[in-house]
């Protein structure tokens, strides 16, 4: 079981806070993300995303949405595209997390990973952010996030 440094903690509670904020028709546990028109804040487009697949809403210092014509996401950090065989390895890196543990938050049915209860592809977004809360609950010295 990893440790959790302050950053990371933050990041983690961050996307979980937002997540909890989430419409649900726009959460697709099952997707890095799938549409053609670019999410927005306003979530009108019909783009569906799961929660590594809003990151550059939640951090755009670090991520951002490309469309061509699919959307898809770039890793500012790593200079990369994200893509269904690499998306683990970036969320390992901004999060700060081994790849397994990536896993087991954020890809549905491997929650065995963090020892936790397994969530299928139509998990809510309000379940998604209360296991990174539980996650993070258990490894973080510093912080215990909460959801409003």
């Amino acid at each position: 079981m990893s440790t959790l440094t302050k950053e990371n903690t933050e990041k983690l509670a961050k996307l979980a806070r937002f997540l909890w904020s989430l419409p649900p028709k726009v959460f697709s546990y099952g997707n890095i993300v799938y549409g053609t028109v670019i999410p927005t804040p306003e979530f009108t487009c019909g783009t569906v995303a799961c929660a590594f697949g809003y990151t550059p809403l939640v951090f755009p210092e670090a991520f951002e949405y490309k469309a061509d014509p699919w959307v898809s996401i770039h890793y500012k950090g790593g200079n990369t595209d994200v893509t269904i065989y690499n998306w683990s390895e970036v969320a390992s890196d901004f999060f700060g997390i081994p790849e397994n543990e990536v896993l087991g938050l954020f890809s549905p049915g491997d929650q065995h990973c963090i020892e936790e209860q397994p969530l299928s592809p139509h998990a809510t977004a309000r379940e998604v952010a209360s296991l990174i809360v539980r996650f993070v609950s258990q490894r973080s010295y510093d912080i215990s996030p909460t959801l409003p």
